[in-house]
């Protein structure tokens, strides 16, 4: 009997990837720790986004329907401070939509075809912030260099170690601090280091039924020396309690800014007489300057000042507007969570 537990143990050895051979589901334990300490996107990058919404989750006009097509983000980020983001939207009436922030040259901007808005960042009209369009960019970095949930205000904590499997798969959970929501994490093993790559992350209240509340998953685990994990999932992809897609984010290009792309240049107010550097011929014929000593609103050519708003202090892209969408992010989606409530 000996003998034959002893060539058993043998055998499973032989089938687990050898980069778990010193390993055990402690590594779970280790990398969500790891996941604490990662912050943001690093600077100096360039990076590009293709995505796609269900069109039932799009608001559109009376009569019409959104359009089922997948939209194209451009992003160069110098820092924090310093960024151009281009969103294309094929098959919308508005076709792009722009923003800008320097806080160098105290302007920060939001262009579609149609419109223009300028603001001082460090005084921005309630409801008009430009790093809204970025805000959930440096939040899904942390998400796609990870897979785990440790930075979310929701204050999920693993339940224990990771549970392997002698294929190369393995398991884990992860609760809410309230104890209502449980996060359970499949993936698979990287066969050439000790890494557990997160593939799947189903979130459902805690409690004999277990409504879902939704799901995530990460694809496409690739090497990368500018993730602060060393690990970047380049597929991403949002499912809701009923596992109906919601949305999906890949990464067509992460690179490096070229010593040709001068943010400066791109974050430049545009103006109607002259040329954007990544839109070409500007189309917008209504221009809203809310910075101090302007103030003004000019449509076809006629200017006029603008009412005094309610006025946000300016405010740090990802840790306010950002962390509040990560909250709903992994509770299994802002909406889906809602729905739980209401149900």
């Amino acid at each position: 009997m000996r003998t034959d537990v002893a060539l058993l143990a043998l055998l499973l050895g032989a089938l687990m990837p050898a980069s778990l051979a010193a390993q055990d589901g402690s590594l779970f334990l280790e990398q969500w720790e790891e996941a604490k300490s990662v912050e943001g996107l690093p600077d100096g990058i360039y990076l590009e986004l293709a995505f796609k919404t269900n069109p039932a989750n799009i608001q559109v006009g009376p009569g019409e329907r959104a359009p089922d097509a997948e939209q194209r983000i451009r992003l160069w980020w110098e820092s924090e401070g310093l960024w151009r983001l281009a969103r294309d939207k094929p098959g919308f009436a508005i076709e792009y939509h722009d923003a800008a922030w320097s806080d160098e040259s105290k302007a920060a901007w939001s262009m579609t075809s149609r419109t223009l808005a300028v603001v001082d960042p460090r005084r921005i009209p309630e409801g008009s912030n430009p790093s809204v369009l970025v805000s959930h960019i440096p939040i899904l970095w942390v998400s796609w260099t990870t897979g785990l949930a440790a930075h979310s205000p929701l204050g999920f904590e693993p339940v224990g170690p990771a549970h392997l499997r002698p294929d190369g798969r393995w398991t884990a959970e992860a609760r809410s601090a309230d104890g209502d929501r449980i996060i359970s994490y499949e993936g698979v093993v990287s066969p050439d280091s000790p890494r557990l790559l997160v593939e799947r992350t189903p979130t459902r209240l805690a409690g004999a039924d277990g409504k879902p509340l939704g799901r995530m998953s990460f694809s496409g685990w690739r090497r990368e020396a500018m993730s602060p994990t060393g690990w970047v999932a380049t597929e991403y992809s949002q499912f809701g309690p009923d596992d109906e897609f919601v949305q999906s984010f890949r990464i067509v290009a992460f690179r490096p800014l070229r010593e040709d792309e001068r943010v400066r240049e791109l974050t430049r107010v545009p103006t109607s007489d002259a040329s954007d550097p990544v839109r070409g011929p500007v189309t917008f014929r209504s221009i809203k300057d809310h910075r101090p000593g302007r103030r003004t609103v000019t449509i076809d050519g006629e200017t006029a000042p603008i009412a005094d708003v309610r006025q946000d202090r300016g405010v740090s892209v990802t840790r306010v507007m950002g962390w509040i969408a990560l909250a709903g992010l992994f509770a299994g989606l802002v909406y889906v969570w809602l729905r739980s409530k209401r149900a």
